[in-house]
């Protein structure tokens, strides 16, 4: 295994996830034996990322052979947890933090967090939420010939750096804002998502924290971590249980939930 050590960005407060000093990197993909079994061939093709926010897992998953790549296409859709979106990046797809130097030229990238038990999808029994990012280099990963979901959001940032227009048919790429967006407003974005997406989420009545990392573990880039204490019904004794769920807020605006850990 090996470990590189990466600055120590910030503590997430409330949330019991913190960021880690080292990011541990396995050349091997040691994905959960839950995944498809059709998926086990290319774990010696892949490697793992540990890091640095606690509970956060990325699999690099690459291809040099169309075939392969479309065969395991398919069940790589299978991981992506319900109503996230699927990302497009352009190749290669250059490496970040820990692994700067690396590239990806053609491949899917799957990240994987935590979901507090209590929050956990029963019908699922997923435990974490998991993302994928497909790196497309219009060769082994030609996007005419697989298919992507039709009720999924497609997430498409391969034209984002230079502004050059999508392939027809593409959706829209739309530009990030050139500075992150402000505290305040992370707090009230990551709030009106947990209100809107997850009503059933009961927020206890207290401030919020709200983290700023540089970097994502997941894609690189800027991102506020909003931490949010949440109350579950009283047991049999009449305690409430509370958990920890943070809310990922991006420089675009776009908000999803991210790590969740017992705080009770």
């Amino acid at each position: 295994m090996k470990r590189t050590t990466v600055a120590l960005v910030a503590l997430i407060g409330v949330c019991s996830m913190t960021l880690h000093a080292d990011v541990a990197i396995v050349d091997r993909g040691s994905w959960p034996t839950t995944w498809p079994k059709e998926l086990d061939a290319l774990r010696k093709t892949s490697r793992t990322i540990d890091g640095p926010l606690a509970g956060f897992l990325r699999y690099e998953i690459s291809f040099t052979n169309r075939g392969e790549f479309e065969a395991a296409w398919p069940h790589l859709l299978k991981l992506r947890s319900p109503g996230y979106p699927i990302t497009l990046v352009r190749s290669p797809h250059q490496g970040t933090g820990p692994t700067k130097g690396s590239a990806m030229k053609s491949g899917v990238i799957v990240s994987s967090w935590p979901i507090a038990a209590s929050d956990a999808d029963t019908k699922t029994k997923r435990s974490e939420t998991t993302v994928i990012v497909v790196v497309v280099d219009g060769d082994v990963v030609d996007l005419n010939r697989i298919r992507l979901p039709g009720s999924t959001h497609i997430q498409d940032e391969r034209f984002k750096d230079d502004g050059t227009p999508g392939e027809p048919g593409a959706p829209a790429a739309t530009a990030e804002p050139r500075e992150p967006i402000s505290k305040d407003a992370a707090i009230r974005l990551a709030k009106d998502y947990l209100r809107t997406a997850h009503p059933e989420m009961a927020v206890v009545d207290q401030p919020p924290t709200a983290t700023y990392v540089e970097k994502s573990p997941t894609d690189g880039k800027p991102l506020w971590v909003v931490g949010f204490v949440i109350s579950q019904p009283k047991d049999a004794s009449g305690f409430a249980p509370s958990y920890s769920q943070s809310v990922l807020v991006r420089s675009d605006g776009s908000a999803v939930l991210g790590p969740a850990a017992s705080s009770s």
